[in-house]
């Protein structure tokens, strides 16, 4: 019963959390007190999706091209659905230091060699549909060759919301991912991964989709996410979930579709007091009868799918 995801679906996704974050993001920096060179220059989003892009534009290309002019700071970059392979150099350039969005789906990337890190004011980086075997370099500035402003550190990337890297052959979410403190929404979908780490997942996410890997099991820092409200894991070879399931009190919709689940708990339905949709299709729940689905007490609940698991009517 729930249209089950395929990548079109994540390019396409969340103008409306994109819309959100941003303004959260604002709200922070002011907070925060950051301020930046360009801050008085107009906000300039550049589309150039579908283009037949065969190598990522430096901000000079930019403006030889008439996209942008020196009055304007780009905000947003979007180059889906074109050729390029690598992006070749590191945004050390101050032009680049109000990007917040940057969207690279359905391109030829292989190994990212360049530096997100500098992109301090970054709010959504979507890398979907590429040839990825690895996570990009969100992480690690010993390598950078100049420092980061000391109001963006500790925490890397402290104003990143969305990050989507559903559809590459990555086989690793790492451990620093968790260290993404404002992270709210992480697609890894569509990936060769096997396992997740008890690190890798960030406290604040909000939507996790893992769904269409070679997953065995989750971690049990899963059910620590009390925010999560979305979750996908749809599509894998998952035989038990982690035993505290039912903390996801904000839980709205659970797709576990496609595994090999034979048990699902009473007190995990009971704690699930916001769900709305819930999918246990295609799993193997015949064992001991039916999920206890008088344990249901979400008000909000609209629908639940257990199709092809051979139950046993009592």
């Amino acid at each position: 019963f729930l249209s089950l995801s395929s990548f079109s679906f994540f390019v396409s996704l969340s103008p409306n959390t994109t819309q959100h974050s941003t303004t959260h993001n604002t709200q922070e920096k002011k907070r925060m007190g950051a301020s930046t060179s360009t801050e008085n220059k107009e906000e300039k989003e550049v589309h150039l999706s579908w283009r037949k892009v065969t190598s990522f534009p430096t901000y000079e290309d930019l403006l030889e091209q008439k996209h942008i002019n020196k009055q304007q700071t780009i905000v947003s970059l979007h180059l889906a659905f074109n050729q390029i392979e690598d992006i070749p150099f590191i945004f050390e350039n101050k032009e680049w230091e109000n990007l917040r969005e940057l969207r690279l789906d359905a391109n030829k990337l292989t190994n990212l060699t360049t530096h997100f890190l500098p992109l301090h004011s970054l709010n959504t980086l979507s890398l979907g549909g590429n040839q990825l075997t690895s996570f990009p370099d969100l992480f690690s500035s010993s390598s950078l060759p100049f420092s980061l402003p000391n109001p963006f550190s500790p925490s890397p990337l402290p104003f990143l919301r969305v990050l989507e890297v559903p559809a590459n052959k990555i086989r690793e979410v790492p451990k620093e991912v968790g260290g993404l403190v404002g992270l709210e929404e992480l697609s890894v979908a569509e990936n060769e991964i096997k396992q997740l780490s008890e690190e890798c997942l960030p406290p604040s996410l909000v939507i996790l989709r893992l769904q269409s890997n070679q997953l065995e099991g989750l971690p049990s820092s899963l059910t620590k996410l009390t925010n999560l409200k979305r979750l996908d894991i749809s599509e894998n070879q998952i035989t038990v979930l982690p035993s505290l399931m039912e903390n996801l009190v904000n839980l709205e919709n659970f797709n576990a579709r496609t595994n090999k689940l034979q048990v699902v708990e009473e007190r995990w339905l009971e704690g699930w007091k916001k769900v709305k949709y819930i999918d246990f299709s295609f799993n193997f729940l015949s064992v001991g009868g039916p999920p206890p689905l008088f344990a249901l007490s979400s008000p909000f609940l609209k629908e639940i799918g257990l199709s092809g698991n051979g139950l046993t009517k009592e």
